[in-house]
């Protein structure tokens, strides 16, 4: 006769309660570092857009004032807008060369706002030059220092910038990892339009 209950016991299955919580600590702490790296990601996305914006603004803004044969002017009206303009003093025919300088832009509408893109382009900060940016007919620009935009995102430790070089109008975009003093840090640039 066969007893009911055996001494013997079988082996146990599955994984224990140490093996488990370790599997999970492991995990965790990837993805911490996946996400962080993630929103640096975005913010460096967002800033490299803003940049190739502006960058595409300005290149129609010259293109319209060759087209219409009038000096047009960027101006940056608010803390991430620019607008642009025909460079005139005349109030009437100021108006009448905003037309003529809106022509590179679909439905006229001859401005930009960056800050357009989400909410990581609601903390993008410019830095702009004092005054103006004229553009003239023959593609140059009329200012007689190099102007140049900053471009960045809170939190982030890199920035863009645009130099658009005067007399001859190249337009260049880089960039430049900054920790304290982000006025001395230079700007590696990697291309040129």
């Amino acid at each position: 006769m066969v007893p009911l209950t055996s001494s013997r016991q079988l082996p146990q299955r599955g994984f224990s309660l140490a093996e488990l919580m370790i599997t999970v600590a492991i995990i965790g702490v990837f993805s911490s570092v996946v996400v962080g790296s993630m929103a640096e990601t975005r913010r460096r996305a967002t800033t490299r857009l803003a940049a190739q914006e502006l960058l595409g603004f300005i290149d129609a803004v010259r293109r319209s004032a060759m087209a219409s044969g009038r000096e047009c002017r960027v101006s940056f009206t608010a803390p991430r807008s620019f607008s642009v303009v025909e460079h005139h003093t005349s109030a009437t025919a100021g108006q009448l060369g905003l037309d003529r300088c809106a022509r590179a832009f679909s439905g006229g509408a001859a401005s930009l706002n960056l800050a357009q893109g989400g909410a990581s382009a609601a903390s993008l900060q410019v830095v702009a030059p004092t005054g103006d940016l004229l553009l003239t007919p023959l593609g140059t620009v009329a200012n007689t220092e190099t102007q140049i935009y900053y471009l960045s995102i809170a939190d982030s430790s890199l920035e863009r910038c645009i130099a658009v070089l005067a007399p001859v109008g190249f337009v260049r975009i880089g960039q430049r990892t900054y920790g304290g003093d982000t006025n001395t840090a230079p700007c590696n640039y990697v291309a040129g339009y």
